[in-house]
């Protein structure tokens, strides 16, 4: 019995074996929170990109916003754009201040409904004016520990005044 007591060879072994699994989650799971952090960055570039390109033009048709939703959705890459949504839209404030859609346009999304009241931020759209909105939705599923961690739901919105006219006519 006393030998066992003595003999140390195999203690840096059962320690590493105790180490390992907890080293291990510690790892992945710090690369995941690195993956959806990324993942949350590309789903603003992706909104930005949607109002920015629509705010450039005076009046835009229908496969103009089309175009527009897919130049977007690249620049997601290299993440999939399967789980991705993407809207653009028109938003007035009338004298009031109060903000209804104009016009609404989405690609894996709905789109939101001409003439509905939308929420805005306290002066991002002054009464009177116009702006675009571009909106992301991502359904981000992680890719190690999903039976651990639950998908998220990414979403970015950004407004941007449009540049050559007061408004974005829809064609």
């Amino acid at each position: 019995m006393r030998r066992f007591g003595r003999d140390r060879s195999a203690t840096s072994a059962i320690e590493f074996a105790l180490v390992l699994p907890v080293a291990l989650a510690l790892l992945l799971g710090g690369m995941e929170l690195g993956q959806e952090l990324a993942a949350a960055r590309k789903i603003v570039r992706v909104a930005r990109a949607a109002a920015d390109l629509t705010s450039q033009v005076a009046q835009i048709s229908t496969s103009g916003v089309t175009t527009v939703l897919n130049a977007a959705a690249l620049t997601i890459a290299p993440l999939p754009t399967a789980p991705l949504g993407i809207i653009v839209s028109e938003i007035t404030a009338d004298a009031n201040g109060n903000t209804t859609v104009t016009w609404s346009k989405a690609s894996n999304a709905v789109a939101l409904t001409a003439g509905s009241t939308v929420s805005v931020p306290q002066g991002v759209v002054p009464a009177g004016t116009s702006a675009i909105l571009g909106q992301a939705i991502y359904a981000y599923t992680p890719t190690f520990g999903s039976a651990f961690i639950p998908s998220q739901t990414l979403n970015s919105k950004i407004y941007m005044s449009p540049r050559l006219s007061a408004t974005v006519d829809l064609q």
